[in-house]
C-alpha cells in the first residue's frame, strides 16, 4: 500500500444514517481511519453534494433499500491519499469525483451490480472515504486540476 495516512489509528468524523425517514437519522460518529486493502482507494473527502437520490433514500421512497448505518450521500470530491498494492488507474495526490454506480460501467444493469455508495456501500459524509473493490475503477473519476475543492 502507498501513501497511507501517516498515523494508523487517526481517528476520522464520519456521518451514519442511523433511522431514515428525516435528516434528523444522519449522526455524527467518531471511528478510525480505513485501512486501503489491494484494490482499495482511500479518499481525504473535500466536498460533498446531496442530490434528488439521496433526498429518496433518507424519505425511504428509493427503489433500493439502504444498508442500516451505511454513510449517506454518493457525490463527493477529494485526494487520493492512499492506494492499495493492485489499484493501478489512481495514485496519491490524484484529485477524484465519486460515480455512485461502482460495479456497473456498461451494458445492461445486472442484480449483482446493484450497489451504490450512499444506499448500500458508505458513501461520501466523512474525512476519508474508502473506495472498495474490484469495481474501484469504476467508483472514481479523475477531475481537472482547476477549481477548488471546496
Amino acid at each position: 500500500m502507498s501513501g497511507e495516512p501517516a498515523a494508523r489509528g487517526v481517528i476520522m468524523r464520519s456521518y451514519r444514517l442511523e433511522g431514515p425517514g428525516s435528516a434528523g437519522g444522519i449522526v455524527p460518529r467518531e471511528e478510525p481511519v480505513p485501512t486501503p486493502k489491494p484494490t482499495d482507494v482511500l479518499v481525504r473527502v473535500r466536498a460533498v453534494s446531496l442530490n434528488r437520490r439521496d433526498a429518496l433514500i433518507l424519505r425511504r421512497c428509493y427503489a433500493l433499500p439502504s444498508v442500516p448505518g451505511v454513510v449517506p450521500v454518493s457525490d463527493g470530491a477529494g485526494k487520493v491519499v492512499a492506494v492499495g498494492e493492485k489499484v493501478t488507474r489512481f495514485a496519491v495526490g490524484d484529485r477524484v469525483v465519486s460515480a455512485y454506480w461502482p460495479r456497473w460501467h456498461d451494458g445492461r444493469l445486472r442484480p449483482e451490480l446493484l450497489d451504490q455508495f450512499g444506499c448500500t456501500l458508505d458513501g461520501m459524509p466523512a474525512e476519508y472515504a474508502l473506495l472498495s473493490g474490484p469495481g474501484t475503477p469504476f467508483s472514481l473519476l479523475a477531475r481537472p486540476e482547476t477549481g477548488e475543492d471546496e
